[in-house]
């Protein structure tokens, strides 16, 4: 709350001067609840990407499931990660490829050459 105090202007207080109890009741409650959340699940977050090494492509979606004042709220957050894939065996097919260019070349050069 005194980090939300710091920014919250309430009439006959300097910022950071007022009570944590009447910055509560004059501040938004979504303005309360982003700045939770943001102390609390970017950490949960992170540490969780970095556990399970996933890298993710976008910005996770967050749904409340519960925020009940006094409970433990709990969230769903989706993330959006590359697919893990794996190449069959492509080396046999460029040595092909590379072998038509290579038999191109040569019979453009024997062409040009008449």
């Amino acid at each position: 709350m005194t980090k939300i105090a710091k920014t919250t202007k309430i009439k006959g207080f300097y910022p950071d001067k007022a009570h944590p109890n009447m910055v509560e009741t004059q501040t938004d409650q979504s303005k309360m609840y982003a700045h939770i959340l943001d102390r609390v699940l970017s950490p949960a977050y992170s540490e969780v990407i970095h556990d399970h090494k996933l890298v993710p492509l976008i910005e996770p979606r967050v749904t409340s499931k519960s925020m009940e004042e006094g409970q433990d709220w709990q969230m769903t957050v989706e993330v959006a990660i590359a697919p893990e894939y794996t190449l069959g065996e492509y080396t046999k097919s460029l040595k092909k490829i590379k072998e038509t260019n290579k038999n191109r070349q040569k019979a453009l050069d024997i062409l040009s050459a008449l």
